[in-house]
């Protein structure tokens, strides 16, 4: 993203999905706990992104320094898209992966 526009970046990856009327009228909030494949996550926000919701993207604090500025590149191009202030260390199974899901959680209700 980073030799793109904003504008070159959404309309070459295909950002806006069209939305159904009963997705206008109920728009949903995302809480997503990534950490590595940064790939395979902005397919998944292309495929689940629609311009009514709002989505917090956890990243472990272990993920890469370039993991963590591609979703902050991408989450400045969509104003609906922000990454979670407070971030956890995870442990797959253990209680820090709802603390990132509460954090998430905290962030989005303050935003709606």
């Amino acid at each position: 993203i980073k030799n793109y526009s904003c504008a070159e970046y959404l309309r070459s990856r295909s950002f806006f999905n069209v939305s159904t009327a009963e997705e206008l009228a109920y728009p949903l909030a995302y809480s997503i706990v990534v950490h590595k494949k940064a790939g395979q996550v902005e397919r998944l926000l292309q495929t689940i992104y629609r311009p009514q919701n709002v989505y917090c993207i956890h990243i472990d604090v272990k993920a890469s320094a370039d993991f963590y500025d591609a979703f902050k590149n991408i989450s400045s191009c969509l104003p609906n898209v922000f990454l979670a202030k407070k971030r956890e260390d995870v442990t797959w199974g253990g209680y820090s992966r709802l603390a990132a899901d509460f954090n998430c959680m905290q962030e989005l209700l303050a935003v709606s």
